[in-house]
């Protein structure tokens, strides 16, 4: 189709049907010698204490997260999410091509982060990746191909739910939500408005993103934020605020800066979205930025830098977001 057009000339596919920006992407070898020159330089986890694996908290620029924790084990690492009470925290560990990425865990004892480990929710038989905490902290939603039901259904999500002794068994989430092309990064508002990306029939672009009301009809189509937000070319990777007044989103546009870049809009008050603005120097480079997510109490904003050569958690202080926000909604709030 016309519209796919640019995004097949410029994206590399991966084994999974998930696809990066060409640009600034480095073989696949070159990744792993430089995972193998890395790997014993990570320091033991019982040397990490405190909040956010004991980092000094950041500012309004962009810094790495957790470099000697996460990116010296693992050379790429990608969307992360803590718990509520701040003691227990999932990501994604990927290689360079996004070929079979995985889901580690680490939750504090005492004060000390355990040793990251794969949790039995994420049976690494399969691909497992990008979690996000429901907001009270009860459940893990979580992007996976287990169980997919054609060849077009490469991604569904999934949840699991907390229980006395640990994570329950995992169940597909059903439709609007899930449907038979392939789902990815799956985000949700404080009321439970899901956000996502997906690549369904009758969209706009490559990939859209798409919002499910609670309660919605399964029978009925998910919605399609439409324009602004989503374009011919590739809109994923959405990142809605707790209150719904904003969303980060990854986004490969004509005026990006080389690769798959960030982009923030706001709800408009008027049952729309403001156009998109490109987060710019300091986000977005050549290489590949993607995976906005928020900390609990969205003090924080994550996101992943990947260059082809390894993929590094940054982050920053989500406040950043509000230069961004046009003068004239200053004053609207929240429609219900």
């Amino acid at each position: 189709m016309v519209k796919h057009v640019m995004a097949d000339k410029n994206f590399r596919r991966m084994p999974n049907g998930r696809r990066l920006w060409k640009t600034g992407v480095m073989s696949a070898v070159f990744a792993g010698l430089a995972l193998v020159c890395l790997s014993p330089c990570f320091a033991e986890a019982g040397e990490f204490k405190g909040p956010y694996f004991g980092q000094r908290l950041p500012g309004e620029i962009p810094e790495m997260f957790a470099p000697e924790f996460l990116s010296a084990r693992y050379g790429f690492v990608a969307r992360i999410a803590f718990s509520p009470d701040g003691a227990e925290c999932f990501f994604t560990v990927p290689d360079a091509t996004f070929s079979h990425p995985k889901i580690y865990g680490s939750r504090k004892v005492g004060d000390t982060w355990s040793e990251p480990m794969i949790p039995a929710f994420a049976d690494p038989h399969w691909i497992n990746h990008e979690p996000f905490f429901s907001w009270d902290g009860s459940k893990i939603y979580f992007t996976s191909d287990r169980q997919t039901r054609s060849a077009a259904n490469k991604r569904d999500f999934w949840v699991v739910e907390r229980t006395a002794t640990g994570w329950g068994e995992p169940r597909r989430l059903p439709p609007p939500i899930n449907s038979d092309q392939t789902e990815f990064f799956y985000s949700q508002t404080a009321n439970g408005t899901a956000y996502f990306c997906s690549d369904r029939p009758n969209g706009i672009g490559a990939l859209d993103i798409y919002r499910v009301r609670p309660g919605s009809d399964p029978a009925a189509p998910a919605e399609n934020l439409g324009a602004p937000v989503n374009t011919k070319y590739y809109n994923g990777d959405p990142c809605i605020a707790p209150d719904g007044r904003s969303l980060a989103f990854g986004a490969v546009r004509p005026e990006g800066r080389g690769g798959m870049d960030l982009y923030v809009t706001f709800d408009d008050g008027s049952k729309g979205w403001t156009a998109p603005v490109n987060l710019g120097e300091g986000f977005n480079t050549p290489a590949n930025e993607y995976a906005p997510s928020l900390s609990p109490d969205g003090r924080f904003l994550f996101f992943t830098r990947h260059d082809g050569r390894r993929a590094d958690l940054h982050w920053v202080r989500a406040s950043v977001l509000e230069r961004f926000r046009p003068s004239t909604l200053a004053t609207i709030k929240r429609r219900p």
